[in-house]
């Protein structure tokens, strides 16, 4: 029987670590969501902070913060994005466990707002998690309806 306990999340600090969250996103967006694959790694990978979601030694969930300058060069806001997670392991709290971790490098990096480009099927998750739609309005990215969500942290 599984235990939460067999589940951990670490920040990435290796190329490898990283390409194993690519080789997750790849299957979620790319191979799943049929998203361009030309999208996975993308120009803002270089930015972010990454996490990885691993099932004892195994990854099977990623996620990423990207800080977002203001005119004055100072970080308030940032992006969570790219939060998935392997099919077979989902259902056990990893998206709010890795969407935590996220939010709590926000807060410790000096980030006050989340800005996040919910998939419009998944707008329910993240209102759970404190999160609420700017307005009405929905976009395409990456062939997928997305709609904009904010979370004020402090």
């Amino acid at each position: 029987m599984e235990r939460l306990d067999d589940y951990s999340i670490r920040k990435i600090t290796s190329k490898q670590d990283f390409e194993k969250g690519i080789d997750i996103r790849v299957q979620v967006f790319v191979e799943e969501q049929n998203c361009p694959p030309d999208t996975e790694p993308d120009a803002h990978d270089d930015h972010c902070i990454h996490f990885l979601a691993y099932h004892n030694s195994t990854p099977v969930a990623t996620a990423r913060l990207l800080p977002l300058p203001q005119h004055t060069g100072h970080y308030k806001r940032g992006k969570p994005g790219r939060i998935c997670v392997l099919k077979q392991y989902r259902s056990k709290g990893l998206g709010s466990r890795l969407l935590g971790a996220l939010e709590d490098e926000a807060l410790e990096i000096g980030l006050e707002e989340l800005e996040i480009h919910a998939q419009c099927d998944k707008v329910s998750f993240y209102e759970r998690h404190g999160y609420n739609r700017v307005d009405d309005k929905t976009f395409l990215e990456d062939g997928i309806l997305h709609c904009v969500m904010i979370k004020i942290l402090l």
